[in-house]
C-alpha cells in the first residue's frame, strides 16, 4: 500500500509543479539614486519620461503580461538582496564571474548569452580640466599619481586591477566627484550616464571609453528555479525590447536636459 501511494504521488507532483501558475507580480530592483537619463528616483517609476531603464523594463513586462513592484537600494544591497531571493529580478548589471553568485544571467550553452542584453554602456575616465592626464586605449597617461575613484561593485574594477592602476571605491558617485574636486583623487571613472551632470568648466570626460560593457537583467537563483520558462521568456523580451526601443529611447532622452512632464 506504501509503495502505491509513493508511486500516485511520484506521478501527481512533476505535474502538480510543471502547471503552478506563474507570479502576477515581480519584484524588480533598480538603484536608488536618481540617474538622468536612467531612472527617476524612488516613487516617480510612473512619471512621463522616467527613464531609459524603467521604460525598458516596463515594456518587457508588459509583454510577457507581469505587473511590478519597484524595489530602490544601492546597487550592492540590490545584489544581495537577489541573493537572498527578496527580489525576483535586478535592473541591471554588467557580467561578472562573482556576480552569479548573487544571481543567473541568460546563457546559452554554458556561455553568457549576450544577445539577451538590455543595453550596452560605456565607462568613461573624468579628470580636471587642468590636470595632465589623459586615457589612451589601455591606460591613463601619465600614471595617476592618485587613486581612481570608482563605485563600490563596479565591474571596471577588475580592469583597472588588471592595470595596476590604485583604486578608491566609494559607495555613491557624488563622493567620487567631490573627491575629485578636493584633489583627493585623480580621476573617477563611471559610468557615462553618472558623468553626464559632473560636467563642467572644470570637469570634463575623456575619450575615448575606457571600456564598453553589456548590461543584463539578473535573476534571483530561487526565480529562476521556480519559473525557468518565464525567464526564458523574460530574457527573450530583453533581446526584442532593446532592439525596436533602446535606440528610440536614447534619441528621445538626447533631447531633454532634464526630467520633463512634456
Amino acid at each position: 500500500m506504501v509503495r502505491f501511494v509513493y508511486l500516485i504521488l511520484m506521478l501527481i507532483l512533476p505535474n502538480a509543479c510543471a502547471s503552478a501558475a506563474p507570479p502576477k507580480t515581480v519584484k524588480v530592483c533598480m538603484m536608488d539614486s536618481e540617474l538622468f537619463p536612467l531612472w527617476r528616483k524612488p516613487g516617480q517609476e510612473d512619471k512621463i519620461n522616467p527613464g531609459i531603464n524603467i521604460e525598458l523594463q516596463k515594456q518587457i513586462m508588459d509583454a510577457v503580461k507581469l505587473q511590478i513592484e519597484w524595489v530602490r537600494a544601492p546597487f550592492p544591497r540590490c545584489l544581495v538582496m537577489l541573493r537572498h531571493n527578496e527580489v525576483d529580478l535586478f535592473n541591471a548589471a554588467s557580467y561578472s564571474p562573482d556576480r552569479e553568485l548573487y544571481g543567473v544571467y541568460p546563457k546559452d550553452n554554458g556561455q553568457i548569452d549576450i544577445t539577451k542584453r538590455l543595453k550596452t554602456d560605456s565607462y568613461y575616465a573624468y579628470v580636471r580640466r587642468k590636470a595632465s592626464l589623459t586615457w589612451s586605449s589601455d591606460n591613463f597617461v601619465p600614471s595617476p599619481s592618485k587613486p581612481i575613484a570608482i563605485e563600490i561593485g563596479a565591474s571596471i574594477r577588475s580592469k583597472l586591477n588588471d592595470l595596476n592602476i590604485p583604486i578608491y571605491e566609494v559607495s555613491r558617485v557624488e563622493q567620487a566627484f567631490g573627491m575629485l574636486e578636493k584633489g583627493r583623487v585623480s580621476a573617477v571613472v563611471t559610468n557615462q550616464f553618472n558623468g553626464y551632470i559632473y560636467q563642467s568648466d572644470d570637469i570634463i570626460e575623456l575619450n575615448p571609453a575606457v571600456q564598453s560593457k553589456f548590461y543584463y537583467l539578473i535573476s534571483s537563483h530561487q526565480f529562476n528555479n521556480e519559473y525557468p520558462v518565464l525567464m526564458r521568456q523574460i530574457w527573450s523580451q530583453s533581446e526584442q525590447v532593446r532592439k525596436e526601443s533602446f535606440k528610440r529611447l536614447l534619441d528621445k532622452y538626447a533631447g531633454l536636459t532634464s526630467w520633463h512632464e512634456n
